[in-house]
């Protein structure tokens, strides 16, 4: 049984990994609503905060002003891989990562592989 599920998640796995090789790129802002859990707890991760960027644009229609769509991240398990995704940062200062958990920016995602490429925006 173990095996079979074992299966079965390596096969959407490689299937996500296939869609996720198709260029994605969208606008996002990264604003209160996606920095925060649907407990209220702040989160603390980069993948974190896209996959709930995601998840309210998609799932439960929290859009931004200046959100844009995606074919992609419309489900779950595709959220899900920010988590296993590479971040490239591209116009940040010294700290990215400090910068997208502390701070509510306008950035352009553009997702290649499985490299997220994440790039500030003037908005």
């Amino acid at each position: 049984m173990r095996f079979r599920l074992l299966v079965i998640l390596s096969l959407m796995w490689a299937a996500a990994s296939a869609q996720a090789s198709q260029p994605v790129s969208y606008h996002a802002r990264l604003s209160r609503q996606d920095h925060y859990d649907a407990k209220g707890r702040k989160l603390e991760s980069v993948p974190a905060i896209l996959a709930r960027d995601r998840a309210n644009y998609h799932r439960f229609h929290r859009r931004d002003a200046s959100d844009q769509s995606d074919s992609f991240f419309t489900t779950e398990s595709h959220r899900a891989l920010f988590y296993k995704m590479k971040i490239v940062y591209r116009n940040f200062g010294n700290n990215p990562s400090h910068s997208v958990i502390t701070e509510f920016l306008d950035v352009d995602v553009k997702v290649s592989g499985l490299t997220v490429y994440l790039t500030v925006s003037a908005g």
